[in-house]
């Protein structure tokens, strides 16, 4: 018996240090540059593999693997990464959340992008933990706009319905697998139905896939009963027809997210033109913008000219909206009129989100702004700097060395928006100027701090090793001067994946501003399983000092896995 016990043990320790290589195997950051590319091979690849991975981390015993996977999202989705990317994972931890991701998703409830915010409240919705429903309800007291309580409110009131199918004996779940004549006799006494059968034989009629039980859903979704009203409204996706393309307009008042959802699905050869249709003629600037967002989810490319048109009338309610829409299938060809819309958009976070959106397009290419022309326009400093290249560099060098402050200023502007650490000296030589103002030395260290320590396919510098990533930090760290700044250069360390940049959070360690941060990156670092492993003289002592001095229970039970594993 102690022989068996001892095996199973064994067993047991080899399938946790199997699961834990799985998810480091398959980390997030090495994705979300493929997810978002335009190469749609690369992207399919990145977007499977963490699905796959999301996938075996939601089976029957794998709940150290779904741990590390929530965590993995949840650092992501706290970072400025491609909206398109944001929604994507909001899907995926829909299914894998839990109690411990909640906080990030009702952060998100707050954010500029609809799409992020319809994607986190959907995944709030979705996780059962009820810290999830407690996220919905503090968020729809606080929110005064009527479209967003809308939202909070469809997505606790959708907490309340369930319409899992899976194959049974009895009816009305027996629809999916019943024959033609079983099932129509049975529909046949559809109105009799109670609300929670009809709901029922709703979701077997999706499984079945059949466009000639449509009628059914369509009854449905004009019942004034929400809850049959959404059930109708899911069977559509596989029930629907073009036909439905008016009706389903109507309902973007009652549950605007959930249909956006479900149109952007239908398979039908005439739905894209009858889409095109409405969204030419839609006044109402909500359904306008809820039809592009349709249209470029099914990827119509021939709806970004049309979101633009109207992003740059005089009476346009949301540019950036559009803009953002627009974006999910605009290509260079589509920057000059994007730039036209940007130019327009006044509030100074829309702007550069405009801009990162523009940015996200022109993928380092600013050719399509500049052209063949170098007399760029200082409004577009800013812009051209976020994008980069040899081009926008000639550009905001002259910039800065322009005889007019405000062009310089612009100029400046856009160095600190550069992707890349090609213009690192710089933005230190901006840093270590006393001449200059604080905020502007402060703004170019942050700058810095950020393009130093980027990972080795996106920092712009061949060969650059990560001991001189760290280098750079702690130069960074010596000019540091506020809180924040030094907060940054700690948070940042992370990303250097060497032993160096343990010791070096460490030294903070004790400093009651930076403790926390220490924390979370050293406890960041030791999540790689090969940096723990081969390093365990200098992570055992520092991820031990993390349990006694951080706040936070679940990072702390994160890193006694890490020490329990080494």
């Amino acid at each position: 018996m102690k022989r068996m016990n001892r095996l199973i043990a064994c067993l047991l320790t080899l399938l946790l240090a199997w699961e834990l290589a799985t998810a480091q195997e398959v980390k997030l950051s090495d994705l979300i540059e493929d997810m978002a590319s335009t190469d749609a091979v690369a992207q399919q690849k990145a977007q499977q593999a963490w699905q796959d991975l999301c996938m075996e981390a939601g089976a029957p015993g794998r709940e150290v693997l779904l741990t590390e996977v929530n965590q993995q999202a949840v650092e992501q989705l706290g970072k400025d990464i491609p909206v398109a990317v944001k929604v994507l994972l909001l899907r995926e931890i829909a299914w894998t959340g839990d109690a411990s991701v909640v906080p990030v998703l009702a952060a998100l409830l707050n954010d500029l992008d609809v799409r992020v915010r319809d994607g986190a409240a959907m995944a709030l919705a979705a996780i059962t933990a009820p810290e999830s429903a407690d996220a919905l309800k503090k968020a729809l007291a606080e929110e005064s706009d009527a479209a967003e309580k809308k939202r909070l409110e469809d997505a606790l009131a959708s907490k309340n319905i369930t319409l899992t199918v899976v194959v049974e004996k009895q009816m009305p779940m027996a629809l999916a697998d019943a024959s033609d004549e079983v099932a129509q006799e049975y529909l046949d006494d559809f109105d009799k139905l109670s609300r929670d059968d009809k709901c029922l034989a709703l979701a077997a009629l999706t499984v079945r896939n059949d466009k000639k039980y449509r009628r059914y859903a369509l009854d449905a979704v004009k019942s004034d009963n929400d809850t049959l009203k959404r059930a109708g409204l899911l069977a559509l996706e596989k029930l629907g027809t073009s036909e439905d393309v008016p009706l389903l307009i109507e309902l973007l008042d009652f549950d605007g997210n959930l249909v956006v959802n479900i149109a952007s699905r239908i398979v039908d050869d005439q739905f894209d033109d009858a889409l095109l249709k409405a969204v030419r003629t839609e006044k109402d600037g909500k359904r306008f913008e809820s039809l592009g967002r349709i249209l470029a989810d099914r990827h119509v490319t021939a709806v970004s000219g049309i979101l633009l048109t109207e992003a740059k009338k005089t009476d346009c309610p949301n540019r950036l909206g559009y803009l953002q829409v627009a974006s999910g299938v605009a290509t260079k060809d589509d920057v000059k009129e994007m730039v036209n819309v940007m130019l327009l958009i006044t509030n100074a976070r829309e702007r550069d989100r405009a801009e990162t959106i523009i940015a996200g397009i022109c993928k380092g290419d600013a050719t399509p702004i500049i052209g063949s022309n170098a007399d760029v326009s200082p409004a577009l400093y800013s812009l051209i700097g976020r994008i980069g290249g040899n081009d926008a560099r000639s550009i905001i060098t002259a910039g800065l060395k322009s005889n007019d402050a405000a062009v310089r200023t612009a100029a400046y502007n856009g160095l600190c928006n550069w992707p890349n650490a090609t213009a690192a000296n710089e933005m230190l030589a901006f840093a270590r100027n006393t001449t200059v103002p604080a905020t502007m030395r402060t703004r170019a260290l942050r700058a810095y701090v950020r393009v130093i320590s980027l990972r080795d396919e996106q920092i712009g510098i061949p060969d650059f090793p990560e001991a001189k990533k760290l280098e750079g930090l702690k130069e960074a760290m010596t000019l540091a001067t506020g809180v924040p700044e030094k907060q940054l250069v700690i948070d940042r360390t992370s990303a250097i994946r060497i032993p160096d940049s343990v010791t070096f959070a460490m030294r903070y360690i004790n400093d009651a501003a930076l403790a926390q941060n220490v924390c979370r990156t050293v406890a960041e670092l030791g999540r790689n399983v090969d940096l723990r492993r081969k390093n365990s003289d200098v992570l055992i002592p520092a991820l031990k000092k993390v349990i006694e001095v951080s706040t936070d229970n679940d990072l702390k039970a994160s890193v006694q896995r890490y020490l329990d594993d080494m």
